[in-house]
């Protein structure tokens, strides 16, 4: 039996090492790895080996900068035309960098892609040193109450690696997390309303240039807008299937009226030509 196919998008913050766990799952050098903060993803990277389809994309800025997250969200959104249909989201968080502002984050992704990814995320934990105790490393999780969050949200689906010296045991779990979420390469992201969220990110990304406001404040804005198109969305189409809807009853009704008349005419003509 074929192997399944697993298309993967790697998100996470600068320095995460994205990158380096792109090229430990293919098994090659394919992306570019850069040292501490030095970004090197720029824009968003498809490579193919094997059972896999893995697209880096460009690092999470810091929360307490000032920059415009709609365009930052634009260029990570175009993951899914390199990739449509993905079966997983790997988030990939630093062991040492269990902190709030490191998962706050992470808040761009959900008016990114919808709060349907979190479906088919994992939570990826890099720079673990293979002499961490398990133990010790679920401790480190649960001491942050932004970590327990997103992890609750992720179904709780976490995995530690070591980019230098990656474990196969953990590369295992992390590939069968894979299977779970797509089970077994048949069930892929989908977001109904992708199109109300590029729209919305559109129109901030061509109106701020330098945006001044936190981060925080511009998810907030950002996220308040899509969902009050998606609502306007919804209207528009259930408006539109009960359109349709009656019409298919008036066409229904229509046609038995039709036959009626003709099955009255023709039993008519049948008792007429019956008494001649």
């Amino acid at each position: 039996m074929a192997q399944n196919r697993k298309k993967v998008i790697l998100v996470g913050k600068i320095g995460n090492g994205k990158s380096s766990l792109g090229n430990n799952l293919l098994r090659k050098n394919y992306f570019s790895e850069g040292s501490g903060f030095n970004a090197m993803t720029t824009k968003c990277q498809l490579e193919k080996r094997g059972q896999f389809e893995i697209v880096d994309t460009p690092g999470l800025f810091d929360t307490s900068q000032n920059r415009n997250v709609a365009r930052q969200a634009e260029k990570i959104l175009d993951a899914l035309k390199l990739c449509p249909a993905p079966h997983a989201f790997l988030i990939v968080i630093r062991y040492s960098r269990f902190t709030a502002k490191e998962v706050t984050a992470l808040d761009v992704l959900p008016i990114t892609f919808g709060e349907q990814y979190f479906d088919h995320a994992i939570v990826v934990v890099t720079h673990v040193d293979n002499d961490v105790t398990d133990a010790d490393f679920r401790n480190a999780c649960r001491e942050s109450h932004k970590v327990n969050e997103l992890l609750k949200r992720c179904g709780k689906r976490v995995v530690r690696i070591d980019n230098m010296q990656p474990k196969d045991k953990n590369i295992s779990i992390l590939l069968r997390y894979i299977d779970q979420v797509s089970k077994y390469g048949t069930a892929c992201f989908k977001n109904d309303y992708l199109s109300c969220h590029e729209e919305v990110l559109r129109r901030h990304a061509d109106h701020y240039g330098y945006d001044r406001r936190l981060v925080h404040e511009q998810v907030e804005i950002i996220a308040k807008e899509i969902r009050t198109l998606i609502e306007k969305e919804k209207k528009e189409r259930e408006e539109k299937e009960k359109k349709e809807d009656q019409s298919e009853k008036e066409q229904d009704y229509h046609c038995i009226v039709k036959n009626s008349l003709i099955f009255g005419a023709g039993f008519t003509c049948g008792i007429i030509f019956s008494k001649l």
